[in-house]
């Protein structure tokens, strides 16, 4: 508890600190809009370095995400293991989030996304999944991935078709948080590869 205390009231010192650098008498409305913003960044990234010291702590849940590439691994995790508790660690607490799951209508809301997880662990099967040809957008608040899931289920070996997946995240003062999961069939095309996971052949031989 004397830690917890001690890391919150250095925040809270931190961000005084911050509010006496604003820009309260400036006539740059420009300026000051840029100054405000950039002390909300620092105090932002000053909670998450107090928050990652407090791993260790018993009284928070280490489920703080670093980046949204954790955030997906962990959701992915969670997905073959029917572990609900862990999948809604990986979601936002927000009633904006939604998931479309393959075939199925747009849910929204944390107690609807919740209910379909739910659904989906109770048929009892264990699943894994191989991810493809990511393709990411990332800015300092929001990263969207976009991946290919060749889904291979227990005794069934993987699923003819891959889905294709956009997975949404944002930054939070808890770490990134998954906002949205849309999830369809892929084309019968083949998968496309990075250059990564492309086999280099050597060029074919000229016969004449």
């Amino acid at each position: 508890m004397a830690r917890l205390r001690s890391a919150l009231d250095r925040y809270r010192d931190m961000s005084e600190r911050m509010r006496i650098v604003t820009f309260p008498r400036t006539q740059c409305n420009r300026c000051r809009r840029l100054g405000e913003t950039l002390i909300q960044t620092l105090q932002l990234f000053e909670f998450d370095r107090i928050s990652l010291t407090l791993l260790g702590s018993p009284l928070v849940k280490k489920t703080l995400y670093a980046s949204s590439q954790e955030a997906e691994a962990a959701f992915y995790d969670a997905f073959g293991k029917s572990d609900l508790e862990a999948m809604m660690a990986v979601w936002a607490d927000e009633d904006e989030i939604y998931c479309v799951h393959p075939g199925a209508p747009r849910i929204s809301g944390v107690e609807n996304v919740r209910e379909s997880w739910r659904r989906i662990f109770t048929s009892g099967q264990t699943l894994s999944f191989q991810l493809r040809a990511r393709h990411e957008i990332q800015s300092m608040m929001v990263a969207v991935h976009s991946v290919y899931e060749l889904i291979i289920v227990a005794g069934q070996g993987p699923a003819r078709h891959p889905l294709l997946a956009t997975n949404i995240y944002l930054r939070t003062d808890r770490g990134w948080r998954m906002l949205a999961h849309h999830a369809s069939p892929a084309p019968a095309a083949p998968v496309p590869r990075t250059a990564a996971e492309a086999e280099v052949k050597p060029p074919p031989k000229t016969l004449h």
